[in-house]
């Protein structure tokens, strides 16, 4: 009965996964685990037998009821700081009675970060005081402890989420108790280290803060209905709005002032709005213009501003005769705090198991879990066979899945099965979701099984049990039901993709139907929890960390084909697995592997202790490729990664950690390298090749964060891995993330930023100076790189290393002066043709003209550019085989040549230098006595498209339509003013004029209008009106043609002008202001004049 009475009180208690956290403690004598909330209690940890530090295993304590006697007993430290205040630089040593007040902890040691914690305030009497509202986080760091169990053991709290590594400054909402409480102190408990290990720490200073007594100010600031004004809100509550305080303000002093009375998530974004809240605790502050149309105005922020989606903030003035406490009312928001349910031992009394369990409910969940309290997925997943405290899970390495099947074809996973008595998670969810795991809690996915219809929990099927694999040669079946042979209808064949603690086929057990009792699996749609495909939920039989079990699972597939994921969740550890749902069955479920490398970019990320550094240290330029394709060369057991990291750490990593060097200038590989830095700027990227350090458990080959006051925050890592191949899936050399986050704590990088790392394989972190969010305006597109055209293939500028065809090319008498130079990546690595022409921008020395060949099969170039020093003058080609000659931000087009030196045929414009000596056919002629390009039979581009050199493009014509047929008319055309021509006028086309054309002056010229060649018509050109011209047309010159005019295109007018005969003149056509041509088309320049 008593047993009975303990399983239920374990159902009632719903516990999340982002505190669970179990301490158990096992005795063999009489005495019981101790568990306490009280951070004074001299009991935590191992004081003595610590010559192996910190080995779990060798606790000389002869106390027996020692908790966590695993890691080391509490000292103080100065690499934690407790203060508070708005920020750390000016902390307080006062609270307001009932208000907000910031508690900051700083770990200042970069090797001290921790990943448990307890904290709570106590009066002078040793009660705990006041209040701990924790702010929604995804993921959370942090839970506070009176949300769902009020008034036990450890009330009053803040403890930790999970076992993932905190922020090195992390920042806690204390609700200061009541007047009349006085002086409160904080005391805080700190667990260090990884699992099963670690060490326990209190600050070296105390914190304690004293009741302000005095008068607090009479304004605050209100958050009223959606919908509303400041004048309104402020009005509702008899108060006056500010509106020049809300004007004038700061945003730093706006955050001061507000988060006294209300919950604000970090950073404050700016807006062009009114101050706000929206529903996710994001506040906003009016300090940017807003955009209108591509126009910029002023901040909207006045008592009569309207914002219909969010509850805006309002300073409101309080009347003399109103009381301060009667006006405000608010609503705090908290976490749902659910903890876990212990495993008793059988050696413990009834009556001591059953207290074992309510304490252990309620206390010290927070720091690490037991022995062999950590498990993980064993077949292919996201975190890849290693364990992981990152909720909700790590991010893709690739746009590729790790599964494919098709509707109802069943897939693996293996998953390790450390800790009995515990309970493994699978949710299934559709792509479009992913955001919905985080809010996946034990509580939820329970409660999706419990309401789950008879019919859709499919537990009972054989095809749905667990089982258990093992490797071939153990040879111990005791503990399980029996022995599933391939002759069995429900045997799981071992996919030969699934490795992890042995390789090989193994053997496979089934479980008795007693141990699989609190097994469920259910799929169906539940309208609350509309998200979730399936749950399934299978207990930890045996505690046998090194072991695994396995099932099968089927995509329920309601959102139709496309990409799912399978959410693995057990106590503080996480997973996902990608599957793509086919239209069909597939052949190859997990796919297959190929000899290709493929790379995978791992944000924030850093090799700590790599076992060796394989190559030398470069300059990265646009992407590590020169790094990639150096560790490509070695097999995969020599080098697997590549780590890339800025030269200098950002001034924005916390000033502790500043001088953190993560480049091995001191290995024999980088130590020559470093002197070609010593002139770099501070951000140059720096890459490397690494054979990462021997993954464990519990640790990858790497290490990451989001932390950005920590160097790796700006470091990124490449790992190598071997290439799937997958349907409808290209090979891809490089795996970069799809989207990533803009808000990193209480900071953030620019949209702008985001949207260029996220179209980039190399990015560069930079935080923002204001924050602005990226969900509501997303950044804009990365400029488009500069044009890079090429001038001449085959050649380069002559002084090419110092080799001079001719000496007219420059004049330079400096000594060992050169005009062209090498440009090449700091430490010397290969580059590609973009990373040549950025080299060149950026060099002050280098002019717009770039000298590059290729070097080898890989890509690599090598880089020249001609020096802009005056006396070099201009770049003048010679040949030099596999060189060819680029220019970088061309020259605008010059289709008529008007900025270089045509040639006397007129198909082509030579550089402008050219006309010391012409623009020359020949080549050889125009490198020794030109000065630029002046080879008018070596151009290679149009003038259409860029300026000189270039081919001039005949059918051009900036004024003037294209003529290619003669225009006949068979009709004489009228005109009040006599023309003269020696010769008829052709056209065979009618030309047509939809509003007549009309002369009331006299046309004067100068001379005559003269035409060798006959102009005939055989088509009758019609009009109804004369020619009208008002304005008097000039000219100086005669305007001779020698052969018909020619058009392609009929002149067209809505009345027909007929003419049956040629018209002759004999009278010139004069006008009072001359008309100056160059050109002999004279009929067709009348024409077009008329």
């Amino acid at each position: 009965l008593l047993k009975s009475e303990m399983q239920q009180v374990a159902k009632v208690l719903i516990f999340a996964t982002l505190c669970f956290f179990v301490i158990t403690v096992e005795s063999t004598s009489s005495s019981i685990g101790v568990f306490s909330c009280d951070i004074d209690n001299a009991n935590f940890g191992c004081a003595t037998g610590w010559e192996d530090w910190p080995s779990r295993t060798i606790c000389e304590d002869e106390e027996d009821d020692r908790i966590m006697d695993w890691a080391w007993a509490p000292y103080k430290s100065d690499a934690y700081r407790l203060t508070a205040g708005a920020d750390m630089k000016s902390s307080t040593k006062y609270y307001n009675p009932g208000e907000y007040i910031d508690i900051h902890l700083r770990v200042t040691d970069f090797d001290m970060q921790y990943r448990g914690i307890l904290l709570y305030a106590v009066d002078l009497e040793g009660n705990k005081v006041g209040d701990w509202p924790v702010m929604e986080e995804s993921p959370a760091y942090f839970i506070e402890t009176d949300t769902q169990i009020p008034a036990h053991a450890c009330s009053k709290s803040v403890m930790h989420a999970s076992a993932r590594l905190k922020p090195f400054h992390s920042i806690f909402k204390f609700l200061a108790p009541e007047a009349g409480t006085g002086l409160i102190e904080f005391k805080i408990l700190i667990k260090q280290g990884n699992a099963n290990t670690g060490a326990f720490f209190y600050p070296w200073d105390k914190l304690k803060l004293k009741e302000n007594t005095g008068d607090i100010d009479n304004f605050k600031w209100y958050n009223g209905e959606v919908g509303k004004t400041c004048n309104e809100i402020c009005s509702d509550l008899d108060l006056l709005c500010d509106e020049k305080h809300m004007s004038d303000i700061s945003q730093e002093q706006f955050y001061e002032e507000v988060s006294r009375n209300t919950l604000c998530k970090q950073p404050v974004l700016s807006t062009c709005n009114m101050p706000h809240k929206n529903n996710n605790s994001f506040c906003y502050f009016g300090d940017k213009p807003c955009l209108t149309d591509r126009l910029h105005h002023d901040t909207e922020v006045g008592c009569d501003v309207l914002i219909d989606s969010d509850e805006i903030f309002c300073k409101c003035a309080i009347e003399s005769e109103l009381s301060l406490s009667s006006r405000n009312s608010f609503s705090f928001v908290s976490v749902l705090l659910l903890l876990s349910v212990l495993y008793a031992p059988e050696k413990r009394s009834k009556k001591s198991d059953l207290l074992m369990i309510c304490l252990a409910s309620i206390v010290l969940v927070s720091f690490v879990p037991g022995v062999q309290s950590h498990n993980w997925i064993n077949s292919d997943s996201r975190a890849f066979r290693k364990a992981n405290t990152h909720p909700p899970c790590l991010r893709k390495r690739s746009d590729q899945p790790h599964i494919q099947v098709g509707p109802g074809q069943e897939f693996q996973t293996e998953w390790m099965i450390g800790h009995a008595g515990r309970e493994t998670f699978f949710v299934i969810v559709h792509e479009s979701y992913e955001h919905k795991l985080n809010d996946h809690t034990f509580s939820i996915l329970n409660q999706y099984l419990d309401e789950a219809p008879v019919e859709a929990i499919f537990t009972d099927d054989i095809r749905s049990h667990k089982y258990h694999r093992v490797d071939e040669d153990d040879d111990s079946n005791e503990n399980y039901y029996q022995t599933v042979t391939p002759d069995d209808p429900h045997f799981l064949e071992r996919p030969s993709s699934f490795n992890g603690r042995y390789e090989g086929p193994g053997k496979i057990y089934s479980y008795h139907p007693s141990q699989r009792l609190d097994d469920k699996r259910a799929s169906y749609y539940n309208e609350e929890l509309y998200w979730i495909e399936s749950v399934s939920k299978f207990e930890h039989s045996y505690s046998l960390a090194s072991e695994f079990d396995v099932a099968a699972f089927t995509i329920p597939g309601r959102s139709g084909p496309g990409r799912y994921i399978v959410h693995y969740m057990w106590g503080g550890y996480y997973d996902c697995i990608d599957v793509d749902l086919m239209e069909e069955e597939v052949e190859l479920v997990y796919g297959n592997f190929s000899d290709v490398d493929a790379w995978t970019r791992i944000d924030h990320c850093h090799y700590k202790d790599p076992q060796s550094v394989r190559h030398g240290c470069y300059e990265v330029i646009t992407d590590p490729h020169f790094c990639l394709s150096e560790c490509a060369r070695q097999g995969r057991g020599q080098c697997s990664g590549v780590q890339v990291v800025p030269l200098k750490n950002p001034v924005t990593v916390w000033e502790d950690f500043e001088d953190i060097d993560l480049i091995p200038w001191k290995s024999d590989e980088c130590k020559d390298n470093k002197k070609h830095f010593k002139d770099a700027d501070d951000d140059t990227l720096v890459c490397f090749t690494v054979n990462p350090r021997e993954p464990t458990d519990l640790l990858h080959e790497y290490e990451i964060t989001d932390d950005p006051d920590s160097p790796y925050f700006y470091s990124t890592c490449y790992r190598r891995n071997v290439n799937r191949v997958m349907i409808g899936y290209d090979l891809k050399p490089m795996n970069t993330p799809e989207s990533i986050p803009w808000r990193y704590g209480d900071k953030c990088i620019s949209c702008d930023d985001k949207t260029i790392i996220e179209q980039s394989i190399q990015p560069r972190w930079k935080l923002a100076d204001v924050c602005i969010d990226c969900d509501k305006e997303p950044g804009e597109a990365p400029p488009a790189r500069e044009e890079w055209v090429m001038v001449k293939s085959n050649s380069v500028c002559d002084g090419f290393n110092d080799r001079w065809k001719t000496e007219i090319h420059h004049e330079c008498s400096k000594n060992n002066f050169q005009c062209t130079k090498r440009l090449q990546p700091r430490g010397e690595p290969g580059m590609n043709e973009e990373e040549c022409q950025l080299l060149a921008l950026r060099d002050e020395e280098c002019s717009n003209i770039v000298m590059s060949r290729k070097t080898d099969i890989s890509g690599n170039y090598q880089c020249h550019c001609y020096k802009n020093d005056p006396c070099c003058f201009e770049c003048s080609p010679k040949k030099e085989d596999k060189y060819d000659v680029y220019e970088v931000k061309p020259s605008s087009p010059d289709p008529l040549c008007e900025t270089g030196m045509l040639n006397e045929e007129g198909t082509a414009c030579c550089s402008a230098g050219c006309e010391v000596a012409g623009c020359l056919p020949d080549r050889l002629d125009s490198v020794r006595v030109g000065l630029g390009f002046c080879c008018s039979n070596c151009m290679e581009r149009s003038c259409d498209d860029y300026g000189p050199p270039c081919i001039i493009n005949p059918d051009y014509n900036s004024n003037e339509p294209e003529t290619s047929t003669p225009v006949e008319t068979s009709t004489p055309v009228e005109t009040s003013t006599p023309v003269e021509t020696s010769t008829p006028v052709e056209t065979s086309t009618p030309v047509e004029t939809s509003t007549p054309v009309e002369t009331s002056t006299p046309v004067e010229t100068s001379t005559p209008v003269e035409t060798s060649t006959p102009v005939e018509t055989s088509t009758p050109v019609e009009t109804s009106t004369p020619v009208e011209t008002s304005t008097p047309v000039e000219t100086s010159t005669p305007v001779e043609t020698s052969t018909p005019v020619e058009t392609s295109t009929p002149v067209e007018t809505s009345t027909p002008v007929e003419t049956s005969t040629p018209v002759e003149t004999s009278t010139p056509v004069e006008t009072s202001t001359p008309v100056e041509s160059g050109t002999s088309d004279s009929v067709t320049s009348s024409s077009t004049s008329a």
